[in-house]
């Protein structure tokens, strides 16, 4: 079995479909390890592919996407990833957070 795996996200798609998206990934794989834009306007979305014995997350342990420069995560969260990738199609800062385990 692969350690990742990954997905596309259309680069037209809300912040919220995107959280959406990777949600249900994650459930299903694994916690979320990074976004990343291509030149054509796609996100690939990498995720941990965990055991089939792991414990899937519950849903407070589910990835928070915001928009934002600002790389430092709420209280009580922690900063999963930062980078510039598509929403809405055109390149924005996005923090991915989740609660501390």
């Amino acid at each position: 079995m692969s350690e990742t795996q990954s997905f596309h996200a259309p680069g037209s798609n809300s912040l919220a479909k995107l959280e959406q998206d990777i949600r249900g990934n994650e459930v299903v794989f694994g916690p979320l390890i990074s976004i990343a834009p291509t030149n054509a306007k796609i996100n690939v979305v990498t995720l941990t592919n965990r055991p089939p014995e792991a414990e899937p997350l519950e849903d407070d342990q589910l990835i928070t996407l915001v928009k934002t420069s600002d790389t430092t995560a709420p209280a009580g969260r922690v900063v999963v990833w930062f980078g510039r990738i598509w929403v809405e199609g055109t390149l924005q800062a996005v923090l991915a957070h989740r609660k501390l385990a």
